[in-house]
């Protein structure tokens, strides 16, 4: 929303009831995701710059795909190509060439070539995970491009509580019940914060038409 209103953006003007819904959401998934809380300088670099990247991207794509029109599936064969080619070049440079590269950004400078396949399973995976990327891809852009990426952000917060709960229910994660009990209710605070603003936007969509 910041980064919307800086730009001038005329989409970018949110009620009170839309922003405190965001505020009652951001915090429900604080609560049920965060468990360890640590705090450096690098790391609070990297994150607000991947974050106001990623927001300005989802930003740029938006406008775009209503300028000119385009489908998700359209926008995602346009971008194919010059994600392919980043993407190449970024796991050439840094998962094979340099990978000490990757101790700047806190991961692990591990080298891809250390990799051994077991097997054809391996390939499987390797297959799905690119089908998932092509399939998430057209669903981030269908969305963004019916929407608007604050919308689609609150979604994504839908997301991971819904991950966090199905991680409780599915697998056996032996921990505290008052620990569980916070875990649900940061998931329940969450869940109020996105019907709310769905509630919201609702309502809104239904006085601009009136």
């Amino acid at each position: 929303m910041g980064l919307e209103r800086l730009q001038g953006r005329k989409s970018a003007v949110y009620s009170r009831k839309v922003i405190l819904s965001i505020v009652v959401t951001a915090i429900g998934v604080a609560v049920a995701t965060v468990s360890d809380f640590e705090m450096n300088v690098r790391g609070t670099i990297l994150a607000a710059l991947s974050i106001v990247s990623t927001a300005q991207y989802q930003i740029w794509q938006g406008s775009k795909q209503h300028e000119h029109g385009v489908t998700a599936t359209q926008i995602t064969y346009s971008v194919a190509w010059p994600q392919s080619i980043a993407g190449l070049a970024s796991s050439l440079t840094a998962d094979v060439l340099m990978p000490q590269l990757k101790v700047l950004i806190l991961m692990r400078p591990s080298c891809l070539l250390e990799h051994q396949l077991s097997g054809q399973g391996d390939l499987f995976w390797i297959a799905l995970c690119n089908v998932l990327a092509v399939c998430t891809n057209i669903s981030v852009y269908g969305l963004i491009g019916k929407t608007s990426p604050v919308t689609y952000q609150v979604v994504g917060q839908l997301k991971t509580v819904l991950v966090v709960v199905f991680g409780y229910i599915f697998f056996d994660v032996r921990v505290p019940l008052h620990w569980l009990m916070l875990r649900f209710a940061g998931v329940g605070v969450a869940v109020v914060g996105v019907f709310s603003y769905a509630l919201c936007k609702s309502a809104e969509g239904r006085e601009k038409k009136s």
